[in-house]
């Protein structure tokens, strides 16, 4: 029965998703029809990063969201420095 369920929540959770490795090899989860080059993007007072393609010059489209484990953490955007560079989301 607990085996059933499981099995549920993970395809539920894996629908048009797939496993991937960042530059960092930290594992993730993303769209299923996420590209090489897409970018991993944290908005603030968002609660998970997006994956983001870029069109042309500073003009992104928004893949999805994704999830990676540390970073979710509240803490790593706390103790972290990221470059902040604004984009246009086309």
């Amino acid at each position: 029965m607990l085996f059933r369920k499981l099995k549920k929540v993970y395809a539920e959770a894996m629908l048009n998703r797939r496993l991937c490795r960042d530059q960092e090899g930290r594992l993730g989860l993303v769209p299923s029809f996420a590209k090489v080059d897409d970018l991993i993007a944290i908005f603030p007072g968002s609660s998970i990063p997006f994956l983001l393609r870029k069109r042309r010059c500073m003009d992104y489209a928004v893949v999805g969201g994704c999830y990676f484990h540390h970073l979710m953490d509240e803490e790593w955007f706390r103790t972290v420095e990221q470059p902040k560079v604004e984009i246009r989301l086309v």
